[in-house]
């Protein structure tokens, strides 16, 4: 289970990028969090590499509900590329994973391209984000 506390009032923004363990290797997700982790006062998305579990994108409006349970419903994936979570991938965003595909900028500054948790972006995943620049992110 993780476990995270925002101490003495900290709100992160939500261009944050939090590294919430750092390992040689790293297999497996936390079950409470396994693409989001809510917390008492907002929630972050998670990315997992080979090494590092990262927390991002914080939402301090998404608070807890006491009526929520869970379900068997299926998650909808956050739309492949769309770093600022705004609903849409844009050319700057598709540009940014084609970089770090190229290994010239690092894929913590923008893990939604990393769909597959591996710590790397592959050709699958940019062109999968260039389909949701044209055709729209899925509904979620």
């Amino acid at each position: 289970m993780l476990e995270v506390e925002l101490l003495d009032g900290f709100v992160p923004a939500s261009s944050d990028v939090i590294i919430a363990v750092a390992a040689g290797s790293i297999s497996g997700r936390f079950a409470n969090a396994r693409t989001r982790l809510q917390l008492e006062h907002g929630a972050f998305d998670v990315t997992y590499t080979a090494t590092t579990v990262a927390l991002y994108n914080f939402d301090p409006s998404a608070l807890p509900t006491p009526e929520a349970t869970p379900s068997a419903t299926p998650l909808i994936p956050a739309c492949t590329g769309d770093c600022n979570a705004d609903g849409r991938v844009t050319v700057d965003e598709i540009v940014r994973g084609v970089n770090i595909a190229l290994g010239s900028i690092d894929i913590d500054t923008c893990p939604r391209f990393d769909v597959t948790a591996d710590g790397a972006v592959t050709v699958d995943e940019v062109v999968s984000a260039v389909a949701a620049a044209l055709n729209g992110c899925p509904a979620g």
